[in-house]
């Protein structure tokens, strides 16, 4: 039998090699949408990597999000964008804060933690242009002020807004949009370490020279994680491995064991000893030694409950929210003294029971059922409305946005923690705008 000629066996070879590169990238496919729970995309696993490549490895959230970036100690906000965010030496992420009324522009500050950033970021603009269609904002232009780091908490918006004023800073409007780190962050990371519940998060890791035994370590191996990470999402995002199903499949499935490295490395973190509660540790991580209401003793692991059980965890809780309503009540008084206008929003939430219907796909990506934000949401948001209740009583303009996408099926989370995309922050606008205008309207 003669033997075939040279081009018809390349093209046999090209044939197989085609059949073997479809059949990779099928299962590539497949693969990634089971890990994806349907929601496998390359342009948005490459978004993301592309997040990773410009923070460091640290979110993936988005290269424009300023609090993702380092962060310096601050002597009134507890701590503050790095890296020259904001004037020189005044630690807010706004880069230019010191703004100065006038008739023909609407300075809106925005003041909370990485949800109301994103909020600043995405939704602003479309709460201004509706603002500037309300017979008392007519006209104005909107000059907008993003005060809102990730991780802030009260008193943090109170301080900030604070500290803007003693700096000659002007607003006509401040929007509060928080509610959710209140009551996740210091059941999941303070408590545990015997922070007292009006200190920034994780204050005792942020003081110098306070990490003792294998603390430091922990620190060291959650930057090395991170540089990982980095690397991992430089190394996929050349081409040709971007472009490919099967490529991006492997990546899925190392970026999320070296996720899953840096949770447990967190938790780790936050349950080493050598915190503000161990002996010997420095005061100024704990606080001068008081007597610990039950809102500053250690809690344990995150998501377990605090030490003194279901009577110790509720009272936690409450102590939260009281110091959210006397937080946001001065807020409301200091602004309103200063002559603009202070409007309060509680922030919805995934885990806020039956505030959302949800998909497969948005449930794959949103909903982690044992994750201990929901426990804490699920605990302590009932509260948060209840205080919001009586802030109301109090002339507070206060309005619980919990139920903002009850109707809303359409994908609007994009993480397991509180993050909504474009389209919810330009809901959120929307609603913010109905209740500015209701209160403009009762003048």
């Amino acid at each position: 039998m003669a033997p075939l000629p040279r081009w018809k066996r390349w093209a046999f070879a090209a044939v197989v090699v085609v059949l073997v590169v479809g059949a990779a990238e099928l299962m590539g496919k497949a693969a990634g949408m089971a890990v994806e729970g349907g929601r496998f995309s390359r342009s948005r696993l490459q978004a993301q990597r592309d997040a990773l490549l410009a923070s460091g490895g640290r979110t993936t959230v988005g290269a424009n999000v300023r609090w993702a970036r380092d962060e310096v100690l601050h002597p009134y906000l507890g701590y503050a964008p790095g890296g020259g965010a904001g004037a020189p030496g005044l630690g807010f992420a706004a880069p230019e804060p010191i703004q100065r009324r006038a008739p023909d522009r609407l300075i809106v500050a925005v003041v909370g933690g990485s949800a109301a950033h994103l909020f600043a970021e995405q939704g602003l603009a479309e709460l201004g242009a509706r603002l500037a269609r309300l017979p008392a904002y007519r006209g104005r232009a909107l000059a907008p002020l993003n005060l809102a780091v990730g991780g802030y908490k009260q008193p943090q918006q109170l301080m900030a807004i604070a500290y803007l004023f003693a700096l000659g800073g002007e607003v006509d409007v401040v929007v509060n949009l928080d509610g959710f780190n209140e009551v996740t962050m210091h059941p999941t990371e303070n408590a545990a370490a015997g922070v007292p519940p009006a200190y920034p998060r994780r204050w005792d890791q942020r003081i110098e020279g306070l990490f003792q035994g294998g603390t430091l370590r922990l620190m060291l191996q959650r930057v090395d994680l991170e540089r990982r990470r980095s690397e991992l999402a430089g190394t996929f995002s050349a081409f040709p491995l971007r472009a490919s199903n099967a490529a991006n499949a492997v990546y899925l499935a190392l970026d999320r064991r070296l996720e899953r490295e840096l949770g447990a490395t967190d938790r780790a973190l936050v349950a080493a000893p050598g915190g503000a509660g161990a002996p010997g540790a420095s005061a100024s991580a704990g606080g001068p030694p008081t007597a610990r209401s039950p809102a500053s003793a250690p809690a344990g692991p995150p998501g377990a409950s605090p030490r003194g059980g279901v009577a110790g965890e509720r009272e936690m809780y409450e102590r939260l929210a009281e110091l959210w309503q006397r937080s946001s009540l001065q807020l409301s008084r200091l602004v309103e003294a200063s002559g603009a206008r202070y409007y309060h929003f509680l922030q919805p939430n995934q885990y806020v029971p039956g505030s959302k219907p949800m998909g497969a796909d948005e449930r794959a990506v949103a909903i982690i059922p044992d994750h201990p934000y929901r426990r804490a949401v699920e605990t302590g948001y009932p509260l948060l409305q209840r205080a919001g209740a009586a802030l109301v009583k109090d002339g507070v303009r206060f309005a619980d946005l919990t139920g903002a996408f009850a109707a809303r099926a359409e994908p609007l989370y994009f993480d397991s923690c509180c993050h909504v995309n474009a389209r919810g922050n330009a809901i959120l606008a929307e609603l913010m705008s109905e209740v500015i205008r209701r209160d403009t309207d009762a003048r």
